[in-house]
């Protein structure tokens, strides 16, 4: 005999996973399972770290952990079906945990959770802060799923406001007293023109994050003055944890790819320390000589037909992510692209994602399509020179003809310039001679 519930009460049910589709279905970027994906961000993230997948040995197969740069740094504690059923499992995760602190002796542990776990309400952050008390080693506690879906960058934004919380070393002592850090956040990795231009108005570059810091530099993110944040909107735990508790100011800034974008970043920077005023000075030739060569492109080459896919990756690497993956955006505007954003998703989900747009003060056709096959007619039809999409798209691409640019693939900062317009121009080229 079926069961029903009170009316309200299914109403509210209702609503309520209503509402997360509805949420869901809105990103501009991809939901996630928060286990696969913090898997894959800790697996690249150097440093003396050990990662604990709490659960069945094959919940290390929502990830590829057989590659990578760091795989060899993740264990399983391994349940059975038996302890699964039982309850029986924070004593294999403790025994598991103590065994790395005498085998290994790691600089940190992270647990992840993982569906079976989380299903049976494992309160498995006891064992960890228990080892942690009782070794002196920190174990960070992560319930991660398959259950708890969400975007690619909250689920990025939990990972690294729980690194920034692990405890913090020390300033190196060589530093002279009173210098003035900055942590850029963000980034697509470590870079020498920011390290340049921070020297030259005086400035110590705390450290690049997250794709240019191993653990070491996450242990140091609280000793920065302030933070400059690649659209701080993308980590609202991170900056809320770095500016209300421990006391930095933090800056948003734009992803530096592009004259106009670059010019910005550095200038946010400088002004967070009052040297706003020295910026074109520090920059000098190499801010003269690249905006030249974007007159001259746009001589060439402006008001070449652009199509540019979005809500399409499915990453771990930040730089794609922020600015919901239009971080290349304005650079391609101010060298005279007619751009186009195509969006993947439900085509009756159109009005909500140009919406998300023009919250981000973006302006531009948008034209959703729901995969390949959809895209591939959108090309073939939309009388463009180039397409900028994720690499799973490139074969579509060509089929339709069209010269083809993988999302991301457009150098960062002022040094970056020439080799972007050098690609863009021999693509164009191209595209108009079909």
């Amino acid at each position: 005999m079926s069961t029903r519930f009170p009316a309200a009460v299914e109403a509210r049910d209702e609503a309520f996973w209503q509402a997360q589709e509805n949420r869901k279905r809105g990103f501009l970027g991809q939901p996630c399972c928060t286990q696969s994906k913090m898997s894959w961000a800790l697996m690249d993230l150097p440093g003396d770290l050990a990662v604990v997948v709490h659960g069945e040995f094959d919940c290390l197969n929502c990830f590829h952990h057989h590659t990578g740069t760091a795989a060899w740094r993740f264990y399983s504690s391994r349940l059975s079906d038996l302890q699964l059923t039982t309850g029986d499992t924070q004593r294999p995760l403790e025994h598991l945990l103590r065994l790395i602190v005498a085998g290994r002796a790691p600089k940190a542990i992270v647990v992840l959770g993982t569906c079976p776990v989380e299903v049976i309400g494992d309160r498995f952050e006891t064992v960890a802060q228990r080892v942690a008390t009782s070794t002196g080693t920190p174990v960070l506690a992560l319930h991660t799923s398959g259950l708890k879906m969400t975007s690619l960058t909250d689920c990025q934004d939990w990972l690294f406001e729980s690194l920034a919380g692990l405890p913090q070393r020390d300033v190196p002592a060589r530093e002279p007293a009173g210098a003035r850090r900055v942590n850029l956040l963000g980034l697509p990795d470590a870079a020498r023109e920011p390290l340049d231009v921070a020297a030259a108005l005086g400035l110590t570059v705390n450290g690049f994050y997250p794709h240019g810091a191993d653990l070491d530099a996450w242990q140091a993110v609280r000793h920065a003055d302030v933070t400059v944040a690649v659209d701080q909107r993308v980590f609202p735990r991170l900056t809320r944890a770095l500016a209300d508790g421990y006391g930095q100011r933090v800056v948003d800034v734009p992803l530096p790819i592009g004259v106009q974008a670059t010019r910005a970043f550095h200038a946010a920077v400088a002004e967070a320390f009052g040297l706003a005023d020295r910026v074109d000075a520090v920059l000098g030739e190499r801010l003269t000589t690249a905006h030249a060569q974007v007159v001259q492109f746009r001589r060439d080459f402006g008001g070449a037909r652009l199509a540019q896919a979005i809500r399409v990756l499915n990453t771990s690497a930040v730089d794609r992510l922020v600015q919901d993956g239009l971080g290349e955006l304005s650079h391609l505007q101010e060298l005279g692209f007619d751009v186009t954003l195509m969006i993947q998703g439900p085509p009756e989900e159109g009005p909500r994602f140009v919406e998300r747009l023009r919250a981000r003060g973006v302006d531009l056709p948008a034209v959703p399509f729901g995969g390949p096959y959809d895209f591939g007619k959108e090309l073939e039809r939309g009388g463009f020179d180039v397409v900028i999409a994720s690499d799973s798209y490139r074969n579509t691409t060509r089929r339709a003809g069209l010269p083809f640019l993988a999302s991301r693939s457009l150098h960062p900062w002022l040094e970056g310039v020439s080799h972007n317009l050098a690609v863009l121009g021999d693509l164009v080229a191209q595209g108009r001679a079909r």
